[in-house]
């Protein structure tokens, strides 16, 4: 699976992040608070890959469905 790229950044600094805090974790560095700040990390780093996906569309094989986009630019729209 692909990913937009305009999601490369947050998704790197969800994933540093998310790093550094695990890393702060093992080194115990910080109190206990600090595995729920890295797991809130982890997970919205997570929600930040999922939400930057570019799945590949299925098609239906019929030829005279109409099919919305689900993703791209509203370019024009006329009657």
């Amino acid at each position: 699976m692909s990913f937009a790229r305009e999601g490369y950044p947050f998704v790197a600094i969800g994933v540093l992040l998310a790093g550094l805090a695990w890393v702060g974790v093992a080194a115990s560095i910080g109190g206990p608070w600090l595995r729920g700040v890295a797991a809130l990390l982890s997970v919205l780093s997570l929600f930040t890959l999922w939400f930057f996906r570019d799945p590949t569309p299925v098609l239906p094989e019929d030829a005279g469905a109409v099919v919305a986009p689900g993703h791209g630019k509203v370019i024009s729209i006329s009657e």
